[in-house]
């Protein structure tokens, strides 16, 4: 006769919070699902907006601050400051860079030692995120066929500043969205299956292996990389 033993409390409140999330899921309008909507929404009009004002300020190439918007603007604030805060240093790197070295030398030699440089500079400062967007700032600036570099430097830089604050003020002053709200969730429910993947264990060191052991594993391993994302 084989006994059929009780769930301990950590199991008990994971299995409610597993069946919550469930019957969740299985909505229509489920606020998982709501944030995607409203995240898409914040997104268009951040875009939108910046177009409406390049056009209405007579910028030249307006869809670059809407292109930026769209790049920055997260689903929460935080991380739409670090998106911004990467992406205004590799343009203000990648244009200083693009027009200083445009001054000198020929293409494409000149080119290559800019964007070398730039690359460098960003992983010796640790803004290895800004780098990528340095290169892409550099090429724009000393690429693109146009009569003054200077001005296609300023430009992109202007552009990108409009991007960014219209992302920043779409994303605080719409539907804000807190990461450290959603952090404190996310540990609530990491610390619930943590708590019954270390009951499983146990379970095994006990004799009768437990037979969900693997989905609690893989399950406490997507905890941990969502809420690292919030960090």
């Amino acid at each position: 006769m084989r006994l059929k033993l009780n769930k301990t409390w950590s199991q008990q409140q994971l299995s409610i919070k597993l069946r919550a999330s469930g019957q969740e899921e299985n909505r229509i309008f489920s606020w998982e699902r709501q944030r995607l909507l409203i995240h898409a929404a914040k997104t268009a009009l951040a875009a939108a907006l910046c177009w409406w004002l390049a056009l209405h300020f007579g910028l030249h190439d307006g869809y670059w601050g809407a292109i930026s918007a769209i790049i920055v603007l997260q689903s929460n604030f935080g991380a739409t400051i670090t998106a911004s805060r990467d992406r205004i240093l590799g343009t203000v790197i990648g244009a200083a860079f693009g027009f200083l070295f445009s001054l000198f030398g020929t293409l494409p030699w000149n080119y290559i030692v800019a964007v070398f440089a730039a690359v460098a500079l960003c992983g010796l400062l640790g803004l290895r995120s800004s780098s990528r967007l340095a290169g892409v700032t550099i090429t724009i600036v000393m690429l693109v066929q146009s009569s003054s570099h200077k001005a296609i430097a300023l430009d992109r830089v202007g552009q990108v500043v409009l991007g960014i604050l219209v992302a920043v003020a779409v994303t605080t002053l719409v539907f804000p969205d807190r990461a450290r709200l959603r952090l404190r969730d996310g540990l609530a429910q990491e610390f619930l299956v943590l708590g019954g993947f270390f009951e499983a264990i146990l379970e095994g060191f006990r004799g009768t292996p437990a037979e969900n052991l693997a989905a609690l594993r893989e399950d406490a391993l997507a905890m941990l990389r969502g809420n690292n994302q919030l960090l």
